[in-house]
């Protein structure tokens, strides 16, 4: 692997995964550490925002302390696989469904399914996406 393939696997690790940086990446130095915290940050709210936007009703029934707290159980066990936001969340449902101890009532369970069938529905829509897969997946 090259010098850079490598640099951005592990800048990739430090921001997505959370792991500590090589000592060596981007000649960090420990003033320049609360930087790389800000891209950590920015990630992560980013994916949140993208399920809220999903999930447009889901985080105003649970509450956003509730719904953040599911929102980075997900992004922790299920990091973003596509190349666009607009697919993130794909599995939320089956996720919420799998870790009961997330979700008050199973009702948010459903009220998930519902939303992606209706994201789903909109992007079918959409004559710029020729994507074929169906955000609302297996087991929805």
């Amino acid at each position: 692997m090259s010098t850079l393939a490598t640099q951005q696997q592990q800048l990739k690790q430090a921001i997505v995964e959370g792991l500590p940086p090589d000592p060596t990446l981007l000649r960090l130095a420990a003033e320049r550490q609360p930087l790389l915290r800000i891209y950590q940050h920015a990630y992560a709210e980013r994916l949140i925002g993208a399920l809220r936007d999903n999930f447009g009703v889901l985080p105003s029934a649970m509450g956003d302390a509730a719904f953040d707290a599911l929102a980075c159980a997900y992004i922790a066990a299920h990091p973003s696989q596509q190349p666009s936001i607009r697919w993130f969340g794909d599995r939320l449902c089956e996720f919420m469904a799998a870790h009961d101890e997330l979700v008050a009532h199973p009702a948010f369970t459903d009220l998930a399914r519902m939303e992606c069938r209706r994201c789903d529905a909109a992007r079918r829509r959409d004559p710029r996406d020729d994507r074929t897969r169906s955000m609302a997946g297996a087991g929805v």
